[in-house]
């Protein structure tokens, strides 16, 4: 039982979902070190004798998709959420709206649900933890296919790994595993990687056999980190571009919400129409911007280090 947790109740399990907010009103909330701004973190915890972690990740899902139609939450260049707030009762009283509608969405599950304001820097921190370190806890020899944009591009197929979240951004490697798990036959299949062909380049042999199969011959190979010979196929949904060349030979990355940063003289829309039906085109490849700041994003290219990219990093 986490010590945090005991203030609530002793039935409510560890936190399911945490979001950090900003409050611009006075108010007694932390002050981190690294800024003068306040903050407090808003946690959610759930209690079920029944309870599955498949369970808790739908009602992750499900408490964002909520809270985000009742106040505007904004996300940084990671993906990270935050909500911004000029009045700390105004929020309080969002949270009892989501807590109710969560409440009836779990009615007949036997689960039960309560939300916390917290203004302890210990609960900011255990949560934080909780909910956003699970890499120890990843199969490290297990990845995700997703098709679900085949019906915008027939040949094109995601390759998802705990460093690479599918090119929309949307599907992470927890999502695909849970959509697995739910649907063993839908869009997203499971691959054991046991013959690594070149880790460098990010080669496997039963990700080139899957992706064949996925794209009914049409990729034989693929390279997940480099965007030479057979780069991975882009997505019309994918949220940035990279391209490897120019002067000094870097790589280019072209975001979909920052379609004036063009330097090198191809735009976003023009590279997505070079890829258009999961074509490789050799120099070209698509990622989402979470998988831009993993250690081995395109390593055989030099990654993040010899990239020029829109963002302040």
């Amino acid at each position: 039982m986490n010590k945090s947790n005991e203030r609530i109740g002793e039935k409510f399990s560890d936190p399911i979902f945490f979001i950090d907010v900003k409050i611009n009103e006075s108010i007694n909330t932390i002050n981190f070190k690294d800024n003068n701004k306040k903050y407090l973190g808003l946690i959610f915890y759930i209690s079920s004798s029944k309870l599955k972690k498949i369970h808790s990740n739908i009602l992750k899902k499900k408490i964002y998709s909520i809270l985000s139609k009742k106040i505007k939450i904004d996300n940084d260049i990671l993906g990270n959420d935050k909500i911004k707030i000029d009045n700390s009762l105004l929020l309080h009283q969002k949270i009892k709206e989501t807590e109710t509608e969560i409440k009836n969405f779990c009615r007949g599950l036997e689960i039960d649900i309560t939300s916390k304001i917290s203004h302890s820097e210990i609960d900011f921190e255990n949560s934080k933890k909780i909910l956003c370190n699970y890499q120890n806890t990843i199969e490290k020899n297990i990845c995700y296919t997703c098709i679900m944009c085949q019906n915008l591009s027939i040949n094109h197929v995601c390759v998802i790994m705990p460093d690479r979240a599918g090119q929309c951004g949307e599907m992470s490697y927890e999502d695909a595993k849970l959509m697995y798990e739910l649907i063993p036959f839908g869009p997203c299949k499971k691959i054991l990687l046991e013959n690594p062909i070149d880790i460098k380049k990010g080669e496997w042999r039963e990700i080139n056999e899957t992706v064949k199969n996925l794209t009914y011959g049409h990729t034989k190979r693929i390279y997940l980190r480099s965007t030479l010979e057979y780069p991975a196929p882009c997505s019309p949904l994918s949220q940035t571009i990279s391209i490897y060349g120019g002067e000094g030979e870097h790589i280019y990355i072209l975001d979909r919400l920052k379609k004036e940063f063009n330097p090198i003289g191809i735009s976003y829309d023009e590279a997505l129409k070079m890829t258009a039906g999961g074509i490789q085109f050799e120099g070209i490849t698509a990622q989402a911007r979470k998988t831009i700041f993993e250690k081995t994003f395109l390593i055989d290219n030099g990654g993040l280090k010899n990239s020029i990219t829109p963002y302040e990093i």
